[in-house]
């Protein structure tokens, strides 16, 4: 299993709108990555931080989904997402 994570800030007037859109992405993202196993989106305690968390099943999963351009399209939205 491969953990992928990416850290994202988010303004805290911004902060409920990409709460719907990450469960939004995540929901696409499963649809169409068939490597990736789980992800999930954790805010940091006292700070704006969010912590994504994607489960993949191996390397050579993500590395494909990566070459892919519509689920490397989906994970560069997911980086977008921050401010």
């Amino acid at each position: 299993m491969l953990h992928v994570v990416t850290l994202l800030s988010i303004a805290p007037e911004a902060e409920c709108d990409f709460l719907r859109s990450l469960y939004d992405w995540q929901s696409r993202a499963r649809r169409i990555a068939p490597g990736l196993i789980s992800s999930d989106g954790l805010r940091h305690a006292f700070s704006p931080l969010y912590h994504c968390h994607d489960f993949w099943q191996d390397e050579v999963s993500y590395l494909r989904a990566r070459r892919s351009p519509t689920i490397s399209a989906l994970l560069l939205e997911r980086e977008r997402m921050g401010c």
